[in-house]
Formats: structure tokens, sequence, C-alpha cells
């Protein structure tokens, strides 16, 4: 009677059981696969792998396993394996010696151990449990044997210790089958019932143990964003792509386990922003210790995020380096001077501004109040637009008329004063090359800045940028990029990088300090787009991947990253994505008291009236596919109609005037009026 009693009680006690990969632990790769790639990556640096093993390591390794499983199907009606299965079939195809074979299998345990990390939500559940004195087990549909997958687990808590491991690979059954379940119920002395199971995977885990009776429940894996599984797609044996991405991932777990709400903003600063910037600024601290600087400039304000980054890997990896945040923009250094006039004004009037300059902005870009600037220039309107042909005579008139140059010199003169007392101030001459770090730009304004430092002192100014810079190198005045190209333009990049301060447009001098002036902007925007989120995305990413790197002992800096994102940001764009790209604060002329979100959606109504006054996407937003990406389902088909068929805006509604020829008509949708009369008198 005792022993039945006991033996009811046991029926009855509840059974916690918990899945372990991916519901306890996760791997710092963005798929499984992933460890395969950093071993491949290793396997590069020994002598004694064969040269086809070490070059072909992830492909031979994942299709070992898949045709190990077949074979034991066929064999033996079954397709659960262990690892020494895999590595036999290894070891025979390629006649390894079984030193080799050894150091391959060892070298994946100790991979996957090194890039394992934990799910804490729900270890700390685990945790609870264990504390409880309540019954847990772990079950594993996996080919690696308990004590191999204890190791692993200790290595990551301790405790994982002493909870029974039911592990597919050794009881030939598993969670995909059901047929485990048995196993454990039978082993465990418990009723259906009375089981609680946790895990990620809906079949193996909640709908198969559910047909038995067992209570699940459902823990949700961290998946890949669009943009990550569109990268991993594309170049799914790239150990970079897999290395950034799962790092991200990672970033992106942590972040969900102590934070209760949900932030878009957190997870692109941290999976698309973070990888780009990353990069660019690992590449600029190993292009300055090189250089054997002891300082890094960051020029305000697309410096602003990359000198944060920058902190955060100096302090990591103890580098002997410091980084200064210098207050700058192109109104506030590039100051003309007698010899450089004529190059400063034709930037302003016929390069760089184009089609968006007028009165007001030309009097703010030259520092000359309006009104003044309307005697000397006879200008009609601040508001008006000018023309290009306006443009080239205003252009000329200040170049060729030397009371309009004076005057513009000699209120340029004090801003360079300012200027030169600010660097004297900031910039350490004792080391010669100064090395200023910006994202995009031609140039120029470094030129004009170099000229100023060196009447200051004899020095080498070198510029780093992203991408493309196309001014031309000087003697005293290098551009250098991290990626120069045609096809990867970058000034799109700028919205990754924005910081919430307006532009350096001066400097004054308070306490005898100088001090810059800023533009005020709406700081506002930024904290309602959630700026302080995506930055702590961007830093808590810079963390984990350094974190990898020193893990695994190699870079993953990749410059196929940007390229694909870029691809991606520009022709593929996901909506939840472009709502947040599109609401970043931005504005594309150097004036921001009008700053708002970059791209708004379009509204079909919109799109309709924009077709038939033919509009061209770019006139109407800095990021035409910003906005269309955000844009409604029926807008997205009419604008891709539109794009497929070029000839149908002429269709609907197209205007013809031709003086010589004396022809005028309005075509409405193929009907051809002609308007001739109205332009041209009759009979001619």
């Amino acid at each position: 009677m005792i022993k039945e009693s006991n033996k009811n009680k046991t029926i009855n006690e509840t059974l916690y059981s918990f899945d372990i990969f991916d519901t306890l632990v996760t791997r710092r790769v963005a798929t499984p696969t992933g460890i395969f790639l950093i071993m491949q990556h290793k396997l590069q640096q020994s002598k004694n792998i064969p040269e086809l093993i070490k070059n072909n390591f992830f492909k031979i390794r994942v299709e070992a396993e898949c045709f190990a499983r077949f074979s034991k199907k066929q064999t033996e009606n079954t397709e659960e394996i262990c690892i020494d299965d895999i590595y036999q079939l290894i070891n025979d195809n390629y006649d390894l010696s079984r030193e080799t074979t050894c150091f391959l299998k060892e070298l994946e345990i100790e991979t996957e151990i090194k890039n394992l990390v934990p799910i804490k939500k729900n270890i700390n559940l685990l945790k609870k449990l264990v504390a409880a004195q309540k019954k847990v087990v772990l079950l594993s549909d996996m080919y690696l044997p308990e004590k191999t997958l204890r190791r692993m687990l200790v290595h990551v808590d301790t405790v994982f210790e002493n909870i029974k491991i039911y592990v597919s690979a050794e009881y030939n059954a598993s969670k995909n089958d059901g047929k485990i379940f048995n196993i454990v119920k039978l082993a465990e002395n418990i009723s259906y019932k009375n089981w609680y199971h946790y895990g990620d995977n809906k079949q193996s885990d909640i709908k198969n143990p559910q047909y038995y009776g067992i209570n699940t429940n459902y823990c949700p894996v961290e998946h890949l964003m669009p943009y990550e599984n569109f990268l991993i797609n594309s170049r799914p044996e790239q150990v970079f792509f897999q290395s950034l991405c799962g790092s991200a991932k990672f970033t992106r777990m942590k972040y969900k386990e102590t934070n209760v709400a949900y932030s878009a903003v957190f997870d692109f600063g941290a999976s698309f922003a973070a990888p780009i910037l990353y990069n660019f600024v690992d590449w600029v601290i190993k292009f300055s210790i090189k250089k054997g600087v002891n300082t890094i400039y960051f020029i305000a304000r697309d410096g602003y995020i990359p000198k944060i980054i920058a902190d955060i890997i100096i302090e990591k990896r103890k580098l002997n380096l410091k980084t200064k945040y210098l207050y700058g923009s192109r109104i506030a250094w590039r100051i003309p001077s007698e010899q450089t006039l004529n190059e400063f004004i034709d930037s302003i009037l016929l390069e760089e501004y184009s089609d968006k300059i007028n009165g007001a902005f030309l009097s703010y870009r030259l520092g000359i109040p309006y009104e003044i600037l309307k005697k000397l220039l006879k200008i009609k309107s601040h508001k008006t637009i000018l023309k290009r042909k306006e443009r080239k005579i205003l252009a000329e008139k200040i170049k060729f008329n030397e009371e309009i140059r004076k005057k513009v010199l000699s209120f340029q003169k004090e801003k360079k004063e300012l200027l030169k007392a600010y660097f004297k101030q900031e910039i350490d001459f004792n080391q010669k090359d100064i090395i200023f770090v910006d994202l995009h730009g031609s140039g120029k304004t470094q030129d004009h800045v170099s000229s100023i430092l060196n009447e200051i002192s004899d020095c080498n100014v070198c510029s780093l940028y992203l991408t493309n810079c196309l001014g031309k190198q000087k003697e005293k005045s290098q551009k250098m990029s991290y990626f120069s190209t045609l096809n990867y333009l970058s000034f799109w990049i700028e919205l990754l990088a924005r910081c919430p301060k307006g532009q350096t447009i001066g400097y004054k001098k308070v306490n005898n300090k100088i001090e810059p002036v800023l533009e005020d902007i709406n700081i506002e925007l930024f904290n309602d787009w959630g700026f302080e989120n995506y930055l702590t995305g961007i830093k808590s990413f810079c963390n984990d991947i350094i974190d990898f790197e020193e893990i695994n002992g190699f870079s993953v800096n990749s410059i196929d990253l940007y390229c694909f994102y870029y691809t991606y940001f520009t022709q593929m764009l996901d909506k939840q994505t472009a709502d947040i790209a599109g609401d970043i604060p931005y504005t594309m002329i150097g004036n921001e008291k009008n700053i708002s979100k970059c791209a708004k959606p379009q509204t079909l109504f919109n799109a309709l009236l924009n077709f038939l006054l033919c509009k061209k996407p770019e006139t109407i937003s800095e990021f035409p596919y910003i906005s269309t990406a955000r844009s409604g389902k029926l807008c997205k088909k009419f604008q891709k109609l539109v794009e497929k068929y070029p000839t149908i805006q002429k269709f609907c509604l197209d205007f013809h005037y031709h003086k010589r020829h004396q022809k005028a008509y309005l075509r409405i949708f193929g009907i051809k009026i002609s308007l001739r009369h109205l332009f041209f008198n009759r009979g001619i």
C-alpha cells in the first residue's frame, strides 16, 4: 500500500521541460550554420588541414550532416545521428587522419561554446523552478551527446550542472517525431497533463507535445530583420554577414529582455545603422594608428555618432588614442581669402546649392545682411529661387567688381580670426598629421581648413570619408575614403548619422574661450522620433560586435555589407524600415530652421496629381524611394505602373510648344487639341 501511494504521488508530480537552443541559449551568429563559417575562417590559419577542406569546410560540413541523416534513414529507418557520424563521413570522403578529424570535431565544439550566449529571461524562469525544488529537465533534438551539451551549457550558467538532459542523438527519438515525450514520461514517472514544456519551435515544441496532452509555452526566438534576411539569403557563405547580423540579433534580444516597451528605432539603430558606421569607424581607427597620431578629430555634425562609436572601440580595445569633436560646417569653415574668393563664389552659386538658392539663403551663406547684399547685387526678392542664368550673373558681379569683393571679404575677416583662434584652442599642432573624420563631402571645405591651419602651423591635413570625396588631392590636404564608388553614392548615409544639434554658423568669444554658435533647430523632432533609443541601439551593437571579434579573433569589417544595405535601402525597402527612416528629422540645405521628417508617405491623390503635373519623384522628396516604400498599396502599384510604362504620362497629359515651327497643342488621354491659334497668328 505504501509503494502504491508513493507511485501515485510521483505520477501526480509536475514536470517542467525546456528546449535548449534558441530557448535557453542562442548563438552569436545569424543562423546555426554560421558556426561552420567561423570554423572555415579559422581553418585558413591551419597548416595541417588540406586546402580542399580549408576552403570548402562550410559546404562540406552542412552537406555531410544532411547526407548522414539520409543515409541513417535508409539503413536504420531513423534520422537521428550523432556528431561522430558526421565527422566519420567527412573522414572517409577526404581520407583524413584520426588527429585531423578529432581536431575538426573539437574545433566545432569549442566554436559553439565560445559563441553561445544566454537567453536570460528563460534561464531566470528555469532558475526559479529549480530554487522551488520543481522537477526540471531539458529536451533537445541535437546530434551532440549529453556530456558535450552539458559542457556547453555550464559554460553559460552553472545552473545546468545537475539538470537531466534528454537528447535525441542518445535516445534515437526526438521532439520532431514525438517519441521522446513517451520516453521522458516513463523515465520521470509523470503524467502528460502535469507536464509543462517551453520551447521556440511551433511544431516540435508546441504542436507535437500538445498532441500528447502536454501543456506548452511558446518562447519566440529573435528573428532576423528583413534587410538581414536579404543579406544572409544573398550571400549565405559570407562569414562577415553571419557575424554582423548575429551580433545585431543578440543586441536586440538583450534589449527586449530588459525593456518592456518595444522600440523599433532601437532595432534600426542596432541592426541597420550600427554595422555600417562601425565598419567605417573601425577603418578610421586602424588608419589613424598606422599614421601614428594620438588624436582623431570628428567634425560636427556627421561626426557626432562616429565619435561615440570610436570612443567605445578605443575603450574596449584599450588603445592609446583620443578623440575630439570639432564644431564646424561649410558656413563656419569655408572662409574665402583674396586668392580663393572666386572658387568660393562658384561653389555656392553654381555647384553645390544649384536650384535651391534665393536672396535670403545667399545672404545667409555669405554672412552679409540681406539689405546690404540687396543693394550691392540688385537682388529683387529674398524668396524667389534664382535661375542658373541669374546665378551666373551674380557670380560674375561678385568676382569682378572690386567694391563687392572687398565688402564680401570684409564680412569674412572677423569670422576667420575667430576660426583661427578656435583651431588654436582645440587642435594639437604638435602632431604634424591632423586627421579629420566626416561621412560625405566634396573636400573643398577641408582645403580651406588646411590653408587656415597652415597659417597657424605647418601641418598635413588628412580627411577621411565613408565614400567618395571628389575633391582634388592637394599637398597639404589629402582626402581618403573607406570605399570609393560610383555605384553606391553615399549622401543617404547622412540619415544614419543625425545629430540633435543645429549646424555651426560661427564662433564667439566668451570669458577668453572661443565657443561655437549653433543654429536653433527643433530638438523635439529628434525626441519624438526616439533619437536616444536609436543611439542606445548603436552603442549596444558596438559593444557586442567588439566582444564577438575578441572571442573569435578576427575583424568583421565588410564593405560588401554597405553595398548590400545600400541596395536594399534604395531599391527594396520594407514598410517598417521605411516608416522609421522616413521620420528622421532632416533637411538637405544648410539652413535647418525648417527641419522636418525626411520622407513622408505619399497618398494616391498626391501621386496622381504629381503625375499629371509631370513632377519627377526626386523633385518631390530627397528620398523618393523611402516615400514610395511607406505609401499605400494602391499608390505603390500606380508608381510601378508609371515606371514600367514611362510614355503613359505623355499619353494622359502632354503640352507641346515649338516657337520656330509654330506648333502648340495639348494632348489629353490621346486626344490632341490644337492651341496654335492661342499662341500664333492664324494663317501663318
